[in-house]
C-alpha cells in the first residue's frame, strides 16, 4: 500500500499527534495519518481507493451501535482488517518499528490483550448470572410441579372417596 507522507516522517507525525490532541496514536490513526491528507477545504485525500475502504471498515468496527454487538478497540479492529503482525514488524507503522520498539518488551500490545480479558471477564460474568437466574427459575417450576402433583393426588383421593358414597 502507498503512503503520503512525503517530507514527513512517521516519527514526526507520532511525535506531533500528543501535542495536539492530549493523547497517544492508536493503529488506526497512525494508518490514516499514513495514507490520508486533510485538505484546506475540509475534505480528506486519500493516497488510493483501497486504503480508505480499510479505513472505513476499521471504523465501522470500533463505532457503537444499536446492534447488542459490542464494539471492537481500534488495536482489535486493526488487526482484524490488516491482519497480525509478523515477527520482527508491525504493520503501517513505518520500517523502523519493531514489535519491541511498538509494544515495549512483550510482543503483542499488553493493553489490547487486557482489554479482551476484561471484556471476556466481563461476558462470562453476564452469562454466569443469567445461568444461576435460570436455575432458580427451573427449581421454582419443581417446587410448582410437586406442589401441583400433591394436589392432584388429593383430588384422586377425593374423588375416590365420592364414589364410594
Amino acid at each position: 500500500m502507498p503512503y503520503r507522507r512525503g517530507r514527513t516522517s512517521h516519527y514526526q507525525l507520532m511525535s506531533d499527534f500528543p501535542l495536539m490532541h492530549g493523547r497517544t496514536p492508536h493503529r488506526l490513526e497512525v494508518f490514516k495519518m499514513g495514507r490520508c491528507k486533510n485538505l484546506p477545504d475540509g475534505t480528506e485525500s486519500w493516497v488510493d481507493e483501497e486504503s480508505r475502504r480499510r479505513y472505513e471498515a476499521m471504523s465501522e468496527m470500533i463505532a457503537p451501535s444499536d446492534i447488542d454487538v459490542k464494539s471492537q478497540t481500534p488495536e482489535d479492529a486493526f488487526i482484524s482488517v490488516m491482519g497480525k503482525d509478523r515477527p520482527g514488524r508491525v504493520r503501517c507503522a513505518g520500517s523502523g518499528e519493531t514489535l519491541r520498539t511498538w509494544y515495549g518488551s512483550t510482543s503483542t500490545g499488553p493493553s489490547a490483550y487486557s482489554e479482551r480479558e476484561k471484556q471476556m471477564q466481563e461476558q462470562l460474568k453476564v452469562q454466569e448470572d443469567k445461568l444461576k437466574a435460570q436455575a432458580d427459575k427451573m427449581n421454582e417450576m419443581k417446587q410448582q410441579i410437586s406442589q401441583l402433583q400433591s394436589v392432584a393426588s388429593k383430588v384422586d383421593e377425593m374423588s375416590v372417596l365420592l364414589s364410594q358414597i
